[in-house]
């Protein structure tokens, strides 16, 4: 009986229950539709288009940012010209902004919870801009925080809960590890604006609390944004979606057109920039269209190669260079800190990465249900067995062992007592055996044993004693084993192999012929 590869349900993670009467992997499809919210949410994201008027109202917003950057470049920022396009322009698109991220929530159901979080983000960042002029500039002295502060810092906290309904929607499980790199990301721009921020901000504004704190919010609010879009980047292995990598670019321009705001602010340079206006301006369009593209079906997340360590590396060099220089850029003690909890994080995350991979590699060489090696791996390490007794002149026994009864128990008793039986069985191997053996899940009730340097007395001597063991686990229960020997039964794996389950074959049909003899009292030739 030739033994060919199958991929067999206990490498697949499923237990002898895990499939139907038609041999189908039960629930095989349940999970996967419960992870793409089933075929009705498939054909959901399937029917996603875009409306005619769409491609033309964005293509207004564009022009309207390229007339705003020309007038910050090319125009005098005072008079008809400051009224038509600081106050009139710059709210009109801002405004169009959420208009077309609501929009997107009243004509696409997918990820709906989500872009409405975004309609308010980008909605109170067009309040705020609305309420500077109307409210706020002909105060003397500005308030910090002003109204137009508490709208532009309220779009943190909305943007953060539309991101983070996209993760819940998108990403079935987040290791925890891709949470620590947010973290470590967030520590190290948070550890740097406070290097390069702190103290500009505290010498221009006499240490004012409020004052101090407005102005950090910003590229601090940024920096946490910045994170969990890292987080998703992370777990697309550094492949993001279009409509996330719009999402990122949105963020990672503002948190440097807040950072070089809050800097030049602090220091008295500040004059109304162009650039930096239209920087805010570009952030908002990027998130409009991030909401107008596809949406992402949702997907498992691993840990993809040597990009799982990019962040906690990247970051971590940063802040060890921080700490070595810190003192001659002047950094203050809060940065520091900061630094030092992001180097604690990076460690944590690359541990907790090391972990993950530990467990993954669990995952794709052993057997859940018994923790013996799978199929693939069993084979492996029967391969590697061999080379290395070839070199050292030496012998190894193979075994396979195939439970009697079991399909009863299953029929009769239930799968989680067939399961049962099956771990009993596996122990019961594992106990038996040498520390040097190796013990596998070959499929169904079949399991594989391994012996280095062991000839057929004795693997046949081990053979029965688990065959006692067994036995006593359950009435009408047992095991059949056929042993092989390298190099006498064959001088390659499939003939190894080969022989084994002729072995095998022999010892059922001598079970079966003792059993059927026990039950009418014929001798077994006749039984056979």
């Amino acid at each position: 009986m030739a033994r060919e590869y199958v991929p067999d349900a206990a490498e697949r993670g499923e237990s002898s229950s895990s499939r139907d009467a038609r041999g189908t992997p039960a629930a095989a499809a349940a999970p996967e539709e419960r992870r793409t919210g089933g075929p009705r949410h498939r054909a959901r994201e399937d029917a996603f288009s875009r409306p005619a008027w769409l491609s033309p109202a964005f293509a207004v917003l564009w022009v309207g940012v390229a007339a705003y950057l020309a007038y910050g470049l090319l125009l005098p920022h005072e008079g008809t010209a400051s009224i038509v396009f600081r106050d009139w322009l710059y709210n009109l698109v801002g405004i169009g902004v959420p208009a077309l991220c609501l929009a997107r929530v009243l004509l696409v159901p997918v990820e709906r919870g989500a872009w409405l979080a975004f309609t308010v983000a980008t909605g109170a960042w067009a309040g705020g801009n609305a309420a500077w002029p109307v409210v706020v500039s002909g105060l003397d002295p500005i308030p910090a925080p002003s109204v137009a502060d508490f709208f532009w810092l309220a779009f943190y906290p909305a943007a953060f809960a539309g991101l983070m309904l996209l993760i819940r929607r998108r990403l079935h499980r987040l290791p925890a590890s891709l949470w620590l790199d947010g973290l470590v990301a967030c520590l190290t721009f948070a550890a740097f604006g406070a290097a390069f921020l702190v103290t500009p901000i505290v010498d221009a504004t006499g240490g004012a609390t409020a004052v101090v704190a407005t102005a950090l919010a910003y590229p601090v609010s940024d920096a946490v944004l910045l994170a969990v879009v890292a987080v998703l980047l992370a777990a697309s292995g550094w492949r993001p979606s279009r409509g996330m990598a719009l999402i990122g670019a949105a963020l990672l321009t503002q948190i440097v057109v807040d950072s070089v705001y809050a800097y030049q602010a602090a220091v008295g340079t500040w004059r109304g920039n162009g650039l930096l206006d239209t920087g805010w301006l570009l952030v908002s369009v990027l998130i409009a269209h991030a909401a107008w593209t596809r949406p992402e079906p949702t997907r498992e997340v691993g840990l993809r190669g040597g990009w799982v360590l990019a962040v906690p590396v990247v970051c971590g060099l940063a802040l060890v260079g921080l700490h070595l220089y810190g003192d001659h850029l002047g950094a203050p003690e809060l940065a520091l800190a900061i630094a030092s909890g992001g180097l604690i994080a990076a460690f944590l995350g690359t541990a907790e990465a090391a972990r993950e991979s530990h467990h993954l590699l669990e995952l794709a060489t052993h057997d859940p249900l018994t923790g013996l090696l799978n199929h693939r791996e069993f084979h492996a390490s029967l391969r590697r067995t061999l080379q290395g007794a070839a070199r050292e002149g030496s012998v190894v026994s193979l075994m396979l062992f195939d439970l009697d009864g079991f399909k009863d128990v299953n029929d009769l008793r239930g799968h989680a007592e067939g399961d049962r039986l099956l771990r009993s069985c596996a122990d019961a191997i594992v106990r038996l055996r040498r520390p040097d053996d190796v013990a596998g899940r070959l499929g169904g009730d079949e399991f594989g044993l391994i012996l280095p340097g062991a000839g057929p007395t004795n693997a046949i001597a081990i053979g029965e004693r688990v065959a006692q063991a067994v036995a006593g686990l359950d009435k009408g229960f047992g095991v059949s084993f056929g042993t092989a020997s390298w190099p006498a039964d064959g001088p390659s794996i499939e003939m190894l192999m080969l022989r084994a389950d002729v072995a095998l074959y022999a010892a059922k049909k001598h079970a079966r012929a003792e059993s059927a003899k026990a039950a009418d009292g014929t001798e077994p030739e006749e039984a056979l």
